[in-house]
């Protein structure tokens, strides 16, 4: 089936699986590997992390609206091929970084990276609001993580001695503005596959112009509860499992022209990612990420070697 273009009003939604976070390890195990196998992605709730993420949502719109010659905004200025700071909208094209021509983002992202290891913020209370954030989701990366690699072979410790800091891990938070009249055609962030080991996402819940995920070749909306958090497979975690889990293909969406006024959007990404060092055995599973990694002679290769195979220069660790 032809995949529908950005622009496709018949696009169809998506009621991705939804795990209950709060139940024991053994009671979602196999929910988590069903879930990825199949789609690469799930739903998460009951993951006690609304009240940080509306604190860090609120600061995070009032810094984004600030102008752009305004002081905290100059002061936490990003360099480009890093992973720290903010980014003025349009700024980081995700079509550049995995090495292909489009538009930039539509969209101001804030980055941060481990905790202690260069960040640069606007001030010391929204570094504590980010940080709790980051730390929060990064636990929630790491116990379902953990679980996956257990199912495919990996030491219990393997998590916990793999994820020691400093790891490529980084956080951001995303702006998305209204697009002005005559503007609602196209992507707000083009197609991409994670690189990462797994991905941790808040999106506003109900606001038009959001996330779509390419199952068998088909867009579809990805369908947010309210309270809830969607994870997703990087290439990382699909080596480890020897190509038995998904990484699936996603993209940001502009809204229909009738949506423009109400489509202000805030989320927030944790993408999770060991040491540089760590060693990652791809069994013959190909990258999904366009030139990266596509022989199937690799045997073995270190995370930080991966990562520059599959970005380039635009690394987690810069």
């Amino acid at each position: 089936m032809a995949s529908k273009s950005a622009d496709d009003a018949a696009v169809s939604e998506i009621a991705l699986p939804l795990v209950d976070y709060a139940l024991p390890r053994d009671d979602i195990a196999d929910q988590v590997r069903v879930a990825l196998r199949d789609y690469g992605f799930m739903m998460l709730k009951n993951t006690e992390m609304m009240e940080q993420i509306a604190e860090l949502r609120a600061a995070s719109m009032e810094f984004f609206k600030l102008d752009e010659d305004d002081e905290q905004k100059i002061r936490s200025l990003g360099k480009k091929g890093t992973v720290r700071g903010y980014f003025r909208q349009q700024s980081l094209n995700t079509y550049e970084i995995f090495g292909k021509e489009g538009p930039p983002d539509f969209c101001a992202q804030m980055f941060m990276g481990d905790p202690g290891t260069g960040n640069v913020f606007p001030q010391e209370e929204y570094e504590a609001k980010m940080t709790a954030v980051y730390d929060g989701f990064a636990a929630i990366a790491r116990r379902l993580t953990k679980i996956v690699v257990e199912i495919y072979g990996l030491p219990p410790t393997w998590v916990e001695d793999e994820f020691q800091a400093p790891t490529l891990t980084s956080f951001k938070v995303l702006y998305y503005p209204p697009p002005p009249e005559g503007e609602c055609s196209g992507l707000r962030m083009a197609p991409h596959f994670d690189y990462d080991t797994l991905t941790v996402l808040y999106q506003d819940p109900g606001v038009p112009g959001g996330l779509q995920v390419n199952l068998h070749g088909e867009w579809q909306d990805v369908v947010a509860p309210p309270d809830t958090l969607c994870i997703n497979v990087g290439e990382v975690l699909k080596f480890i499992s020897g190509g038995k889990i998904k990484c699936t293909e996603h993209r940001v969406v502009m809204p229909k022209p009738s949506d423009r006024v109400r489509s202000e959007r805030m989320s927030m990404a944790l993408f999770a990612a060991p040491k540089a060092s760590t060693v990652i055995t791809p069994h013959g599973a190909q990258a999904s990420v366009t030139g990266a990694l596509q022989s199937d002679d690799v045997k073995e290769i270190t995370v930080g070697e991966w990562f520059q195979a599959a970005v380039g220069s635009f690394t987690a660790n810069a």
